[in-house]
């Protein structure tokens, strides 16, 4: 499908659900991988709202069909700090609408714009690392997204070699989301982050090519010279939460081996806990009947792409 057409099949599909504060499509529905042929995959979008339970209250009126009973019952008797999970998001999965099927997840303009520029989860912000489809938004969370996507420039860097090109530098970007994530084991495909990478490099240098900051050169054939020593002064700007879990644990941020143990250690640690989590807020919100399908397409795609 087209942008176009994808943009359309999604703001259709917002115009059914309550009003958000902004709406993106994400994934490799809506954005090209490599080896995905054949797959069917459901369409991804996030909703921003301004309070989840009260948005999920209307969307209950306005369309039940979204919510499984035990979906129902979590939107009863949540608190609206129970209902976000340690993630801060909710998400449902196999909503049919037209030709399509959608899996959509629900968060706070607040929660979104922190997670964006402090890291304190990475559940959303690592999808926002990669190419997403604007539907509706505002300057305050596009301010908060493009801080999240310089963050992400800076902590490639720091992981890639001193001379590098712009297939791995954006390899190490995109992978952030995948280092420690638990469903890499059994229910993703394991060449997924090379898959986004060859499949949309156009969309990450166009989406990565107003943060080329001066430690980096790029030459007429694309390889790329990283100034290391110009890197360290940017080392302070890393987002609170690693440097916070950094100095926890002793790494000394000045030498760049133990930056970069430290900074791999610091994302096997968080997306470990956040797929964790992430799976059994999944059997809240949708039920373990909406869950089953969903789980064996993942392990399915694990299979195909282990056999390859």
């Amino acid at each position: 499908m087209t942008s176009v057409e994808n943009f359309n099949k999604i703001e259709s599909f917002s115009a059914v659900h309550p009003a958000a504060n902004a709406v993106y499509g994400y994934g490799s529905s809506v954005f090209k991988q490599t080896n995905h042929e054949g797959y069917k995959s459901l369409i991804d979008v996030i909703f921003v709202v301004p309070n989840l339970k009260e948005w999920h209250k209307e969307n209950l009126r306005l369309n039940p069909k979204d919510y499984s009973f035990s979906g129902k019952c979590h939107i009863a008797l949540s608190t609206n700090s129970f209902l976000k999970g340690p993630n801060g998001i909710t998400y449902y999965s196999g909503i049919q609408f037209g030709e399509d099927r959608y899996k959509y997840g629900v968060i706070e303009k607040k929660d979104f714009i922190r997670n964006l520029k402090a890291w304190d989860t990475f559940f959303v912000a690592g999808r926002f690392q990669k190419p997403t489809l604007e539907i509706k938004s505002d300057d305050e969370i596009r301010e908060a997204l493009s801080d999240n996507l310089k963050n992400a420039f800076l902590i490639g860097s720091i992981l890639s070699d001193e001379e590098t090109d712009i297939f791995d530098l954006c390899n190490n970007i995109v992978k952030l989301s995948y280092i420690g994530d638990q469903r890499m084991h059994f229910a993703e495909d394991p060449d997924k982050v090379r898959n986004i990478v060859y499949g949309s490099i156009s969309e990450l240098v166009k989406l990565y090519l107003n943060y080329i900051p001066e430690y980096i050169s790029i030459d007429a054939k694309g390889r790329i010279k990283i100034d290391k020593q110009e890197l360290r002064y940017h080392v302070k700007e890393i987002p609170i939460e690693i440097l916070y879990y950094l100095t926890k644990h002793n790494y000394d941020i000045t030498n760049e081996t133990d930056l970069q143990i430290g900074i791999v250690r610091f994302f096997q640690h968080k997306n470990a806990i956040e797929s964790r989590n992430q799976i059994f807020e999944g059997l809240k919100t949708n039920g373990i009947i909406r869950s089953v399908p969903y789980t064996l397409h993942k392990i399915e795609k694990y299979i195909k792409g282990r056999s390859k």
